[in-house]
């Protein structure tokens, strides 16, 4: 798994731990560090690291202010099953987008 991701201006420091919860991942915008369980099957990881991912981002560009967390949870829960249906049923967008962007 990654170990760093870029977001907006700051660099997220990534690290495999035992969360010891239900939740797979955690995000602390504070910190600029993002947990994933240890323990989880890989497809999980990678759910979680987009999720976590966007918790950032939400953060980072300011879509965070004057919402509650369960209003937050809500819209990142939103975005991750969109942005993965949108990536799985349609694999050549994906493989057509991804290899377009990581072209520049």
């Amino acid at each position: 798994m990654i170990k760093e991701l870029q977001i907006g201006a700051h660099t997220y420091t990534v690290q495999q731990k035992n969360i010891g919860s239900l939740n797979k991942g955690t995000c602390n915008v504070s910190s600029k560090t993002i947990l994933i369980d240890i323990d989880a099957k890989r497809i999980v990881k990678a759910e979680a690291l987009l999720h976590e991912a966007l918790h950032a981002i939400m953060s980072e560009y300011g879509l965070v202010f004057g919402l509650s967390e369960n209003e937050e949870e809500f819209r990142v829960r939103v975005l991750e099953a969109g942005i993965l249906a949108l990536f799985v049923y349609n694999k050549q967008f994906t493989k057509e987008l991804l290899t377009d962007i990581l072209k520049q």
